[in-house]
């Protein structure tokens, strides 16, 4: 309820024992005297982690070389060969990895930081998965001690690029390397492979384990002497199916039921009730066991330092053998500190400057330059500056899209230092092709956001005039228009049944890549205004985005 304050139109309500809440009244928006619902817009504990970073940012190891980088910093003293044979790479892969690899676990007490540029396709999580691998298999080779020597922080930007890079290194099992890796903060359920490596999974599960057990030695006996008899009857029960002795096979299968239902309800009588308090410590206990003995701690930047991780691991400054931040040129500077508070003496950074950076609404932000990463800044330094290109390792090989496709991009974004090595795909269509639509007009919705009907219909009979020879291929359908989006999925939502179709804005598909793609560019006036397509890293993702065919419907003019 809002009441008018005697000295002003201003609310002040109690929330909680510190907080109060001023709420400034309008008279012609609010009625004094009914009841108003407010809801939370941001909150403020991720910038007061982000102010905490840059208060102690002094006191971290890689200070001086974050805020005035030298080539020292980044070169490689030592060179060690490539372990991991199981995970083929090339030259370029090779080399960072052997050469991040040293820097990171010889001489532990040396700040270092690494820079790994990863063109599209170049296979940066290929790359990060084989660095993590070698530095476990230098940890195990030189220092066999039973803690893990290696132990790696890996952060990303989002979730997604951090489940991406857990299932990984989850299925190194396949090949013999198997890591102790741990997902803090795992909230999807895109990957249930995952969900069983999270620090939740793990604790719960060792908590139910320990509530569940009997506390006797007497209890412990005869619950193992029940599970002995059990497993008897249960290979006497195999027995007799197979020499097909029915009369007995039926009497065994009366007796395992009876007996296990009598140990169930053995291990039913060892369940405990603990207080909230005793469960809440012995939660502490467990999570602060496998965030120690983990060899892979995987987690988002904002919540690398936040929650459970936070309270266990900032009370052990150098835990942390590295960190690695992956899509590093997709974060913004502060975010990328963050990691920085647990004492963090090997910085790996892993990304390219060249594609979409993080979202900075503010326009102040922007003109003090915090669009930037951290990784653009010190990679212009050391590359455009110091002309220190050498102390960079760039992925130079790609294996996305067809050589046509890819040949513009590497020209313009990445000085023809990009080459391809793909297999030419059996397909009927160019690899390049561009549709004029010259008497399409953008229309404007309520709200000034751009669409062009037009175009969207161009689309929509362009996918249907190529599918009968699209046929298990993937289709993305990106447009750099929210409100486009919105007409494109109305338009090929008939069509959604017959392909497999995604449709997205051209931020929202960064990091992805499909088949085909198809673009609606939606620009289309008399002042041959672009408007977001002059931005080249928006148009670098766009033109990257496709492995056998970009499609492209405009107006040229």
């Amino acid at each position: 309820m809002v009441n008018r304050s005697p000295a002003q139109n201003q609310v002040s309500s109690q929330m909680g024992p510190n907080l109060t809440l001023g709420v400034r009244v309008v008279k012609e928006i609010i009625q004094i005297g009914t009841v108003i619902a407010i809801n939370d817009i941001s909150y403020i504990r991720p910038n007061c982690r982000v102010w905490e970073t840059l208060q102690k940012l002094p006191l971290s190891p890689l200070c001086k070389d974050i805020l005035s980088p030298a080539p020292e910093a980044f070169s490689c003293d030592k060179k060690t060969e490539y372990l991991v044979k199981e995970l083929p790479l090339n030259e370029a892969q090779r080399r960072a990895v052997t050469e991040v690899s040293s820097k990171c676990m010889f001489d532990p007490f040396v700040p270092k930081i690494s820079l790994i540029h990863g063109p599209p396709g170049t296979g940066k999580t290929s790359t990060i998965v084989a660095l993590i691998t070698q530095m476990a298999m230098i940890g195990r080779k030189f220092v066999p001690v039973k803690m893990p020597r290696c132990k790696v922080l890996i952060c990303a930007p989002s979730n997604a690029a951090v489940d991406e890079l857990t299932l990984r290194l989850i299925n190194l099992r396949d090949i013999g390397q198997s890591l102790r890796v741990v997902r803090v903060g795992f909230r999807s359920n895109d990957h249930p492979v995952v969900r069983n490596y999270a620090l939740d999974q793990f604790v719960n599960k060792q908590v139910q384990m320990e509530l569940s057990s009997p506390r006797t030695e007497s209890a412990r006996q005869e619950l193992l002497r029940r599970k002995i008899l059990v497993e008897q009857v249960v290979e006497d029960l195999e027995r007799a199916r197979r020499e097909q002795r029915l009369n007995e096979v039926r009497q065994l299968e009366v007796r395992l039921n009876e007996m296990a239902r009598a140990k169930a309800e053995l291990e039913r009588s060892f369940v405990n009730q603990p207080s909230a308090y005793e469960k809440h410590q012995l939660h502490q206990k467990w999570q602060q066991e496998f965030l120690l003995k983990a060899e892979v701690v995987a987690t988002t930047l904002n919540s690398c330092v936040s929650g459970t991780i936070g309270d266990v691991l900032t009370r052990y400054p150098n835990h942390f053998t590295c960190c690695i931040v992956d899509e590093a040129g997709q974060c913004q500077e502060t975010e990328t500190l963050l990691p920085l508070l647990f004492g963090i003496r090997k910085l790996v950074l892993v990304g390219d400057h060249h594609q979409l950076p993080a979202l900075v609404l503010s326009q102040l932000a922007q003109s003090k330059n915090l669009k930037k990463s951290l990784f653009e800044r010190l990679h212009h330094r050391l590359v455009l500056e110091l002309q220190r290109e050498d102390v960079v390792n760039m992925l130079n090989v790609q294996y996305r899209m067809h050589p046509q496709i890819a040949e513009w991009p590497a020209y313009y974004f990445y000085q023809n230092k990009l080459r391809s090595e793909v297999t030419q795909p059996n397909t009927i269509f160019n690899p390049y092709m561009m549709f004029d639509l010259q008497t399409s007009q953008e229309q404007r919705h309520q709200n000034m956001e751009l669409y062009n009907p037009a175009e969207a219909s161009l689309v929509c009979l362009l996918l249907e005039v190529m599918q009968p020879h699209l046929v298990g291929k993937t289709i993305g359908v990106i447009t750099p228009y929210q409100r486009q989006k919105f007409h494109l999925e109305e338009k090929l939502s008939r069509l959604k049944g017959k392909m497999n179709i995604s449709i997205n804005t051209i931020d929202g598909f960064q990091g992805q890549e499909r088949d085909v793609i198809v673009l609606s560019f939606v620009r289309a006036n008399n002042t041959a205004s672009i408007g977001f397509l002059s931005h080249r890293q928006r148009l670098n993702v766009a033109l990257t985005r496709a492995k056998e065919n970009a499609t492209g419907s405009g107006i040229h003019s």
